[in-house]
């Protein structure tokens, strides 16, 4: 299984073991990097950062959906690249009774939001395109 966390996470001093950091600012290179994952494997979990001062420090809280309001789509263009033409993310992540829905803002957090997130939005939606079969996403709480 392949173990992703966004740039923002480790910002914050969080670190997961064997897990490959991907930066949203480089599109070509995640979708370069994740298809040669995929050939070894067809699991994805992703972790990106949340804040909620409702939670304990470094709580890890189960995704079940996303809305993506970072005003990205890494798909447009690419189209051909990856062979798609529309892709459903209905139940994109693997489905828990806790999880919760998260909304991706970018850089900044919007903390009007009791799951607000960095860019896990995005970077599931390259996933999913790219075949991923099975994709479990993870906020972790960093105040």
């Amino acid at each position: 299984m392949l173990i992703v966390t966004t740039k923002e996470l480790q910002r914050k001093n969080h670190i997961i073991e064997n897990s490959l950091v991907l930066d949203i600012s480089n599109i070509k290179e995640i979708i370069k990097t994740l298809q040669i994952e995929y050939k070894k494997t067809k699991f994805i979990t992703l972790y990106d950062r949340t804040k909620n001062k409702t939670l304990k420090q470094n709580a890890i809280i189960k995704i079940n959906d996303h809305i993506n309001k970072t005003g990205i789509n890494p798909l447009i263009g690419k189209q051909r690249e990856l062979k798609i033409d529309f892709i459903d993310m209905t139940n994109v992540y693997t489905q828990s009774k806790q999880g919760v829905v998260t909304e991706s803002f970018g850089e900044k957090l919007q903390c009007n939001t009791t799951y607000p997130s960095h860019y896990i939005a995005p970077l599931t939606i390259i996933a999913k395109a790219i075949g991923f079969k099975k994709i479990k996403g993870f906020l972790i709480n960093k105040i």
